[in-house]
């Protein structure tokens, strides 16, 4: 079963799926759903059938009361639904507010995603010694905050950490631990897309990352079908081979084990 659902944003393809967590949720229980604001508004009016009588968020759990998240347990007062559709409690999330799913922190950080935003994670075990990092949708932007080509700009015209809405207060919790695996946006090889990152962007956010933090493992993510799997897995350990960390290409079905203690 699933315990809790965290959205990224309000896009279509990050939270379309929604009515489909009825498939591995427990019937008459609920799942915790956190979310910021516009990501909320959105949830209501695409999917109010699946919201409780009362669909104002909640505050999220604090690590006094996370064991909320779980789905029998988060809302005992939901009224069970007639209809076999998902049901979940609401709860707002806002930038780098820590919240809790049991003994989980949870930091949003909010990324450039073209001309809107998208929320990041940072997700750490309370009292753990490493973090994971999953920023699954961005784009960086010049120095100006403009967008352009990189296909015709020289690599350092490329400021490549500006995915960070707010780069000072984002790297001081990337370096608050090591990181065992970041998670980046990589749509295409070398095409331009205003909102996603391509492979040639986000390589040089690996390349920066891993000067300035303790990355173990970068995971690439978000590929469109014009990126070969095996041919850019191939290219990707020749390329880093000797490197104190890894780059690799995630694929559909993937389990990553995440030992944050």
């Amino acid at each position: 079963g699933v315990d809790s659902v965290i959205l990224t944003h309000e896009h279509a393809d990050a939270m379309f799926g929604l009515d489909d967590i009825r498939e591995v949720q427990p019937r008459g229980s609920v799942v915790g759903l956190f979310a910021d604001e516009m990501t909320h508004a959105r949830v209501k009016e695409c999917f109010h059938y699946i919201l409780p009588d009362d669909p104002t968020p909640l505050d999220p759990p604090s690590p006094s009361n996370s064991s909320r998240s779980s789905p029998q347990t988060i809302n005992p007062n939901a009224k069970p639904k007639k209809l076999w559709t998902s049901m979940v409690v609401p709860y707002l999330f806002k930038p780098f507010e820590p919240f809790y799913i049991e003994d989980l922190e949870i930091i949003p950080i909010p990324l450039h995603h073209g001309p809107s935003l998208c929320n990041g994670f940072l997700f750490n075990q309370i009292n753990g010694s490493s973090q994971m990092a999953y920023f699954s949708d961005f784009r960086c932007t010049l120095p100006c905050g403009e967008m352009a080509d990189p296909k015709s700009l020289p690599p350092e015209a490329l400021s490549a950490l500006t995915l960070f809405q707010n780069p000072p207060r984002t790297f001081e919790l990337l370096l608050r631990k090591p990181i065992s695996n970041t998670f980046l946006d990589c749509l295409h090889r070398s095409s331009f897309h205003l909102s996603h990152s391509n492979l040639i962007e986000t390589l040089q956010v690996v390349r920066v990352m891993s000067e300035k933090f303790a990355v173990e493992r970068f995971m690439l993510l978000g590929m469109s079908c014009s990126i070969d799997y095996d041919e850019l897995e191939k290219e990707l350990d020749k390329k880093y081979k000797g490197e104190k960390y890894e780059v690799k290409p995630c694929y559909d079905g993937l389990i990553v084990p995440c030992f944050l203690t």
